[in-house]
């Protein structure tokens, strides 16, 4: 997989309020929240070991590629619309870290929903959906 010159969106907090950003990169490793969880190790292995260990508590990492590529955002708590923080209908891939999750084709956690576990999930396929179709995040249990 090629990690290096991507344009990855991060999750920002500004004020208390969640905000996308774009932010241009050389690569996922140059993300400073990635940096923090990996110990300052950079490298390419390093991430892709990060992204398959389990978390103690809910966390879910979503791509807005296939196989992990382009923005990318880390949730830890249930979002009613994804469409608000910049990541509605645009899911097709993602990493569950810790919980159990459901995805809603509309906001408010309404219409078609798909369940995933600990995991990776490289394609919308491994959860049964289609690219782009999830507009909201529910947190269903905590487990790891």
């Amino acid at each position: 997989m090629a990690w290096v010159t991507l344009i990855l969106g991060a999750l920002v907090m500004v004020s208390g309020l969640a905000k996308a950003a774009e932010i241009p990169i050389q690569g996922l490793s140059d993300h400073t929240d990635l940096l923090a969880k990996l110990d300052g190790n950079p490298n390419e292995d390093a991430i892709k070991e990060w992204l398959m260990k389990p978390a103690a508590s809910p966390e879910i990492v979503l791509f807005e590629h296939d196989h992990y590529q382009g923005g990318y955002q880390i949730h830890y708590k249930s979002h009613d619309n994804l469409h608000n923080i910049g990541f509605g209908d645009r899911l097709s891939s993602c990493v569950v870290k810790g919980g159990t999750w459901v995805f809603f084709k509309d906001s408010e956690y309404r219409d078609r929903q798909f369940v995933v576990e600990v995991g990776d999930y490289p394609t919308p396929s491994y959860w049964s959906g289609t690219k782009d179709e999830v507009s909201s995040l529910k947190l269903l249990a905590c487990t790891g």
